[in-house]
């Protein structure tokens, strides 16, 4: 084997072409002249006479005349931490006459100012590296000069890996079986399974003092052939942030082990253990829940539906499928199920509807699994079989499966309408969209890749100077500015990409032999899976590669966000249908809030996932378990008016799962805060004018600081006498902001009125619409009398006091 010294800037784009080579020879000692300020990255490039397979690269410690320092080195392709912040090693396998680059990271935190040397051997062979140190100033390790590599260190990076709870949830408390987090109550049964949940949610997803409702009529339960287990009791062992526990049961001399994580985000993960002492053939074992909330359903290739009397859904796993995953529940109480281990990403967009990563323990079971759900006198009844499943001595046998419960936030006003994160699509530059933002009340604009200083997709970093000259323009204007950066796909155009492909395939995703991926011209003959619902870049001509999900991406990720928030002061990131875990998610949060003087929020961007290319998924039941982190929800496709309104409140609001959203910059006003939203600012001009008026008409009430009544809530004060109009209503101080929309094809006349039951009166108020650009006129209304509206129409008013009456009427 022969090891190369490369320059960092050297870019191996043909593994395969060794003229690289050429002027350059292969020593077995290499001399650096590093500053002791830096995070000092080596680039090493092996090549092999012939194929090696499992090869370890060990790394030792720096070494001086008078001083040692452990554990400064490290081959940053084989040892670290992964995403979750649990150490590994790997090893390396090398082609005939193929080119394979390995970093080497060295920290000189430690380092007096003097020479080092450390030995690094790979396989059989060794190389030695000198460090001559001087003092020249570096800042921050380097990670400001991208040709330096320095931010390679991020890839091992447990930045925001603490036990905390994020900013607006609370600690758990624990009172012998009982568990208490944010809107919940949770009862453990004697099999640390749910006995039952209680939510404190009222109809419109407020938080109350009392139990609202309960999301069990039944506990949980676990059969094996037909016998339910019996568990004597359940150990619990309570933390800040989560709660651990396990309960163990016999049957016919074989152990069954329950284990849960109970989060304060509402997510439970559940671990079922299988020990024998010899082989264990189970004809069938299954998982019994039994729902007590249980109107809607959505999941399992379904769109989201009302559950009748009739309700029947029996359906097997299939292996090519995606991960199981499906919801139960009422809009202020319920539960989504993934069958599947709860850390495990489940998001399969542009994978062609094939899950990669597949983990060993799931419910499918080759095949042999299946799902019954049947509505039943109480609620609904689900049961989840593997079919016949084999315990094998000596070798447990697993199966995972998580529940999140909902809502995971209160739905508050101060989000839905105080919460205003506007784009810069349709302005000219970034003053532009600064000035005009600034004028329509925005709280942040976001920047998006295709700029000068942000090139390419999600790796905002080559120019942060630039950058922060649109940042302190923003400050300027009293507007903080966000990003648009997520996890999901990268730019092939990035440096930073070329480097994360000499790490096989750890980082990047890459296949073979599938005829729906992009063909590459990668000579090791893996293909790039490219992200084919990227937004595309015309100026820059980039194409978009997948990154691996649950790879140390997601530690680089984080690092990212930290250091974009110290060099930009970074208050905002929007994602779009990102690959992430809730624990990416977590540390994100973490990350974005950590200086109390800076607290960043979150905006998640989903699109339409319900299509054969990504396995006919429900995009809201695919994110539930990364809501708890997110402070505004933006669906951007149109809502499909085809869509039952309830189907459209699930599937497209955030409203059930206490997360408030914005839709496509197309949609109605009056439709949008229906579900306590608003179109999306800054994407359409028309309709941002609109949006702009409507800012500026409540911003002489405190509506943002109002109470939402979402239109399925019985304790809605407006009435409506026709069932395909509907209304919400914000209310403050008797004030009340309205909005009715006529959901259906046809032109309907019918009454409003007011339950002056639950305290509201229109009695003595103005009663009028505000001038909302091309959507609506100002004019005065009088409730009194019928109204109409034409086929998927409606309209925004207030009933306020002490404001001019004006002279344009509605047609009655």
């Amino acid at each position: 084997m022969e090891i190369y010294n490369f320059n960092r800037s050297i870019i191996i784009k043909d593994p395969k072409d060794l003229s690289i080579l050429n002027d350059l020879t292969a020593e077995n000692e290499y001399t650096f002249n590093p500053s002791r300020y830096e995070y000092f990255i080596v680039k090493l490039v092996l090549l092999a006479d012939y194929n090696l397979q499992n090869i370890s690269v060990k790394t030792s410690a720096l070494i001086s005349d008078d001083d040692v320092i452990e554990n400064a080195v490290t081959c940053l392709n084989t040892e670290g931490y992964n995403s979750f912040g649990k150490k590994f090693s790997s090893k390396i396998s090398l082609i005939e006459n193929v080119l394979q680059p390995i970093y080497i990271g060295v920290s000189f935190k430690k380092a007096k100012l003097q020479t080092y040397k450390t030995e690094v051997t790979i396989g059989n062979d060794k190389v030695a590296l000198v460090f001559n140190l001087t003092d020249d100033l570096v800042f921050d390790e380097g990670f400001h000069d991208e040709s330096s590599f320095s931010r390679l260190k991020w890839l091992n990076s447990k930045k925001s890996w603490s036990n905390d709870v994020i900013e607006g949830h609370k600690r758990i408390v624990c009172d012998d079986n009982k568990i208490n987090i944010l809107g919940h109550k949770l009862i453990v049964n004697s099999n640390g399974m749910l006995e039952n949940s209680q939510s404190y949610y009222d109809n419109s997803n407020s938080l109350q003092n009392d139990v609202q409702k309960s999301l069990f009529y039944k506990p949980m339960s676990l059969e094996i052939e037909g016998k339910k287990l019996e568990f004597k009791e359940c150990e619990i062992s309570p933390k800040i942030s989560y709660v651990n526990t396990k309960s163990e049961s016999l049957i016919d001399n074989n152990k069954v082990v329950i284990e849960s994580k109970v989060k304060y985000d509402g997510s439970i993960a559940y671990k079922i253990n299988i020990s024998t002492p010899d082989e264990f053939l189970i004809s069938n074992l299954s998982l019994k829940m039994f729902f007590k909330s249980s109107s809607y359903f959505m999941g399992l290739e379904k769109i989201a539906q009302k559950i009748d009397e009739n309700f029947l859904l029996n359906c097997n796993l299939e292996i090519e499928k995606s991960v199981q995953n499906f919801f139960i529940g009422d809009i202020n109480c319920g539960a989504k199920i993934k069958l599947a281990p709860a850390s495990f990403n489940q998001n399969i967009s542009s994978y062609n509807a094939i899950q990669k990563d597949l983990p060993s323990n799931l419910w499918v079971n080759y095949g042999n699994g299946n799902i019954k759900i049947m509505k039943t006198n109480e609620g609904v009844e689900v049961t989840v079989s593997t079919g016949v499943i084999v315990a094998f001595k000596d070798k447990d046998l697993t199966l995972e499966f998580a529940i999140n419960l909902t809502p995971c936030n209160e739905l508050k006003s101060n989000n839905m309408l105080g919460l205003r994160i506007g784009e810069a699509k349709m302005f000219r530059d970034y003053a532009q969209a600064i000035k005009s933002s600034k004028s329509a009340n925005m709280d942040y604009l976001i920047i998006s890749p295709g700029i000068k200083y942000y090139k390419y997709l999600n790796y905002p970093l080559e120019d942060a100077d630039g950058l922060l000259a649109i940042v302190s323009n923003a400050r300027n204007n009293n507007l903080s500015v966000g990003i648009r950066y997520g996890l999901r796909s990268i730019s092939s155009k990035n440096t930073i990409t070329k480097v994360f492909n000499g790490f096989s395939n750890e980082l990047l995703l890459k296949g073979t032999d599938n005829e729906n991926i992009s063909p590459s011209d990668n000579p090791l003959g893996l293909n790039f899976i490219v992200d084919v619902e990227a937004d595309k870049n015309k100026k820059y001509k980039d194409e978009q590669w997948l990154l691996r999900p649950q790879s140390r991406v997601n530690n680089y990720y984080i690092e990212s966000l930290a250091f974009l928030q110290n060099a930009l002061n970074l208050r905002c990131i929007s994602m779009k249908n990102p690959s992430i875990d809730s624990v990416t998610m977590e540390r994100a949060k973490k990350t974005l809030t950590k200086s109390k003087k800076n607290q960043g929020v979150i905006e998640l961007e989903l699109t339409n996932q319900f299509n054969n290319e990504n396995a006919f998924s429900s995009a809201l039941c695919l994110y539930t378990e990364v809501l708890p982190y997110i402070d505004k929800l933006w669906y951007s496709d149109k809502l499909k008016l085809s869509y039952d309104i309830y189907a459209l409140l699930f599937e497209c609001s955030g409203a059930p799962y206490g997360v408030a959203t914005t839709f496509n910059a197309n949609t109605p006003i009056s439709l949008s805060l229906l579900f306590g939203g608003l179109p999306k600012y800054g994407v359409e001009s028309l309709s941002s004018e609109s949006v702009n008026h409507f800012y500026k008409s409540i911003s002489k009430y405190d509506f943002v600081n109002s109470k939402f009544y979402g239109f399925w809530d019985e304790e809605n004060p407006i009435r409506i006498d026709n069932n395909n109009v509907h209304a919400s209503c914000f209310a403050n101080d008797g004030n009340l902001l309205i909005s009715v929309f006529n959901y259906s094809n046809k032109k309907v006349k019918f009454e409003l009125g007011v339950e002056t039951k639950f305290g509201f009166s229109v009695a003595n108020k103005k009663v009028f619409a505000p001038f909302l650009g091309i959507e609506q006129e100002e004019k005065s209304i009088d409730i009194t009398k019928p109204l109409t509206l034409g086929p998927y129409d409606g309209i925004v008013f207030f009933a306020v006091e002490g404001f001019k009456l004006f002279r344009k009427k509605i047609k009655n």
